[in-house]
């Protein structure tokens, strides 16, 4: 069965600057979030605008996985991917162009 796009916008990726700070900076390259089904799977992934496949593919359980806005952004467009049974967190910034836009998308 082909996978069925749930949700797509245009977001890009944050990176911690090393391994023991808790600043994110952002990765430039324009890309995009999907929500996938995919074989009775959540897949939320990162892709590169020109990119055919994507480069971050995370399942996600029910449960499991909060998209959070990341309060200490003055600008409000950094959102937090965090998982609930690793403590793992994955940064992403919209590159949408209206914080209305935003807020639509995120419940």
């Amino acid at each position: 069965m082909p996978a069925q796009t749930l949700l797509s916008f245009r977001a890009g990726k944050m990176n911690r600057e090393n391994d023991t700070s808790n600043n994110v900076v952002a990765d430039t390259r324009k890309g995009y979030i999907q929500l996938l089904n995919e074989d009775d799977l959540l897949h939320f992934q990162w892709k590169e605008r020109s990119a055919a496949e994507a480069e971050d593919d995370l399942i996600i359980f029910p449960e499991d996985a909060k998209f959070v806005p990341v309060a200490e952004a003055v600008d409000g467009r950094v959102y937090m991917l965090r998982f609930e049974s690793s403590k793992a967190k994955h940064f992403f910034w919209m590159q949408v162009p209206l914080l209305s836009i935003c807020s639509s998308y995120i419940g």
